[in-house]
């Protein structure tokens, strides 16, 4: 009977060690990537700049972005991105600054792709005092593509952006999870509104393509407005010389 007993008492001290080993383990956020929305800037001519704010939010996860985009040739546009995450509890900020390609194949529509590069930063948090413990830096580069039809008062787009961000090696060692990550991100916005203010709706979807663990919010919806700075004429003189009646 005392055998039993003691079995019984060693058996309940154990399970408890195992729920305290898996609290310890999991009191920090557990999301770690959600993806914030690509600019997808809808430009046909030269000298215009559009400037993008969006509030996304997904099942665990919210995101800021402030985008900006100047096309300073009849071709060649740049980019700037900001991003600020909440990550189920987890905190994070990016920059990303790039520059592409755009071509209108009609008055309304047009294709683009736009290469870039990016640098963040996660701060993990301890669930159990609220504070962060835990910081790692990241790098990112990513290509998308997109194309787009967009007249005074409406606009939309389709893209995809294929990003690849690698976390600082210390954050498999200290959370477990791949530090090297590839992901397909298709995305669409529509936007309507007048030529130079736009409300903007937008939805993108995130797929882990490489081998690896990675925790992440893979569903981001958006709601936000653009503005529209420049000549909103240029375009349509330029296909009156080149298409005279």
């Amino acid at each position: 009977m005392k055998n039993q007993t003691l079995i019984r008492l060693h058996s309940v001290y154990c399970n408890y060690c195992l729920i305290a080993i898996a609290l310890i383990f999991t009191s920090c956020g557990s999301i770690y990537y959600a993806p914030n929305q690509p600019h997808l800037p809808m430009i046909k001519e030269k000298g215009i700049t559009k400037v993008n704010v969006q509030l996304a939010a997904g099942e665990y996860s919210s995101t800021m972005d402030i985008n900006a985009v100047h096309s300073v040739t009849d071709h060649l546009g740049l980019m700037g991105n900001f991003a600020s995450y909440y990550l189920d509890g987890n905190g994070m900020n990016t920059i990303d600054v790039g520059f592409g390609y755009y071509k209108p194949v009609s008055q309304h529509a047009g294709f683009e792709i736009y290469p870039g590069i990016g640098y963040g930063k996660l701060s993990v948090i301890d669930s159990w005092s609220g504070e962060y413990t835990y910081e790692v830096k990241s790098f990112r580069t990513f290509i998308q593509p997109d194309i787009f039809y967009e007249t005074e008062h409406f606009g939309a787009a389709l893209g995809l952006r294929v990003l690849y961000f690698k976390y600082q090696s210390h954050f498999q060692s200290y959370i477990g999870e791949t530090p090297s990550n590839l992901m397909l991100e298709p995305t669409g916005c529509i936007e309507a509104g007048w030529e130079h203010f736009k409300f903007k709706l937008q939805a993108t979807y995130s797929s882990k393509v490489n081998a690896g663990m990675l925790s992440y919010d893979p569903f981001m919806i958006s709601f936000g407005f653009n503005l529209k700075f420049g000549n909103r004429h240029a375009y349509s003189l330029k296909q009156n010389s080149i298409n005279p009646d």
